[in-house]
C-alpha cells in the first residue's frame, strides 16, 4: 500500500508538467500567422510609479522618444504617482508643460491596482501601452508591439523581458515557454514591464490586486481574444537580484494565492487549454514542492523506496548546482520562502496585499 501511494504521488508530480509540455511541443496548435502592419492610430501610455526618483526622468524621456519615432497619429502619457514621498513628484513637475503628459498625484499610497484603474479611466484612446519604471526600452519597441493590432483577434501583445547585464537561464526558460504558448495560440501572461492591450477588453482591477499583468491577460483571454508575445520587442531589466529579491519572491507567491482565492470566477471563464497553461507556467512551482514533501513522507515508511528517493533528490540537487549555481540558489530561496509563508494564513487576507507592496 505504501509503495502504491508513493507511485500515485509520483504520477501526480509529473503528469501536470507533461500535460503542459505536451500541449506546447507535441500537440498541434494555432498555426495561423499574425497579421502585421505599421499602426497609425492613437495610444495612451500608462505609467504608475511610487518613489522612483532615480529612474522616472529617464523612463519618461524613453517613452517620449518611442512615441515620437513611431507611426502613431496621437498619443498621451498618463503618469500616476501613487503617494510618492521622495523626489519623484518634483521631477514629474518638470514635464507639466508638455500637453501630451497627463500627471496625477495621489496624496496617499493606494496601490498599483488603484493607480492603473485611475489611468485606464482617464485614458482617451482605445489602445493602451502599459509600462513600469525600472526597465529599459529597446529602440523601436513600440512599433513592433503595435504592428500586431492589424489582427482584430489579438487583445494584448507582450514584450520579451531579458536581463541587461547577465545571462539568466531562469528568464530564458520562462521566455521560451511564453514564446511557445504564443505560437500555439496565446500566452497566459504578459510582462508587466511593457505590453499593449485593447482597452475595451480590460476589466477593472480588484482592489489590492498583486499580479495585475496576469489579471489583465486572463480577463482578455476570457473574452475570446488572444494574448501574444513578440520576441523581437525587447525590454531590459538590470540584474535579477538588484531590486528587492525577497519582495519579488513573496509577490509571486502571495499573488498566485490571491488570484486563485479571490478571482476564481475569472479563472473559470478561461478555456481549459489556458487553465493548463496557467497551471504549468505559474502554479506548478507551488504545487510540485508540496507533492515532493508528501512523496518524501510516504517514502520514509518504505526501506526500498526511501534510498531510491533520497538518491534521486541528491543527484538532482548536485546536477542543478553544477549546471547553474545561480538558478540553484534562486530555486532554493523560492522554496524556503514558500514553505516559510504558506501556512501563515493571515498573509492571504486581502487587507494585507497593500501592506506587502509598501
Amino acid at each position: 500500500m505504501i509503495d502504491f501511494t508513493y507511485f500515485i504521488l509520483l504520477f501526480f508530480f509529473f503528469f501536470p508538467l507533461f500535460s503542459y509540455l505536451a500541449l506546447l511541443y507535441i500537440l498541434p496548435g494555432d498555426d495561423k500567422r499574425n497579421k502585421k502592419a505599421p499602426y497609425s492610430g492613437s495610444i495612451s501610455v500608462i505609467l504608475p510609479c511610487y518613489n522612483e526618483e532615480d529612474h522616472i526622468e529617464e523612463k519618461i524621456n524613453g517613452l517620449l522618444l518611442e512615441c515620437n519615432n513611431s507611426t502613431i497619429e496621437e498619443y498621451e502619457i498618463i503618469i500616476v504617482s501613487d503617494g510618492s514621498t521622495d523626489n519623484t513628484n518634483h521631477i514629474l513637475k518638470r514635464f507639466s508643460e508638455n500637453k501630451r503628459i497627463k500627471l496625477h498625484y495621489l496624496t496617499d499610497r493606494s496601490g498599483k491596482a488603484f493607480a492603473l484603474n485611475l489611468a485606464i479611466n482617464k485614458s482617451i484612446y482605445p489602445i493602451l501601452v502599459f509600462s513600469d519604471t525600472r526597465y529599459i526600452l529597446s529602440k523601436g519597441v513600440f512599433g513592433k508591439l503595435l504592428s500586431h493590432l492589424e489582427d482584430s483577434e489579438i487583445g494584448a501583445i507582450s514584450s520579451m523581458l531579458i536581463h541587461k547585464k547577465e545571462i539568466s537561464r531562469v528568464r530564458n526558460i520562462i521566455n521560451a515557454l511564453k514564446k511557445q504558448e504564443s505560437v500555439k495560440g496565446s500566452t497566459i501572461g504578459v510582462y508587466g514591464a511593457l505590453y499593449v492591450a485593447r482597452k475595451q477588453f480590460i476589466d477593472p482591477l480588484p482592489k489590492n490586486t498583486i499580479l495585475d499583468d496576469l489579471y489583465i491577460s486572463l480577463s482578455i483571454l476570457s473574452k475570446g481574444k488572444k494574448v501574444i508575445m513578440d520576441t523581437s520587442a525587447r525590454i531590459y531589466e538590470l540584474e535579477f537580484d538588484k531590486f528587492y529579491p525577497k519582495e519579488r519572491t513573496l509577490r509571486i507567491i502571495y499573488g498566485l494565492f490571491q488570484f486563485i482565492i479571490e478571482n476564481f470566477t475569472l479563472y473559470k471563464r478561461i478555456p481549459v487549454k489556458y487553465k493548463i497553461y496557467l497551471f504549468g507556467q505559474k502554479y506548478y512551482k507551488l504545487y510540485a514542492p508540496l507533492i515532493l514533501v508528501l512523496m518524501t513522507t510516504v517514502a520514509l515508511f518504505s526501506k526500498t523506496i526511501i534510498y531510491w528517493h533520497i538518491s534521486i533528490i541528491i543527484i538532482s540537487i548536485f546536477t542543478l548546482a553544477i549546471y547553474d549555481w545561480n538558478m540553484f540558489l534562486r530555486i532554493t530561496r523560492f522554496t524556503v520562502m514558500y514553505f516559510r509563508n504558506i501556512f501563515i494564513l493571515n498573509h492571504y487576507n486581502s487587507s494585507l496585499w497593500k501592506k506587502l507592496k509598501e
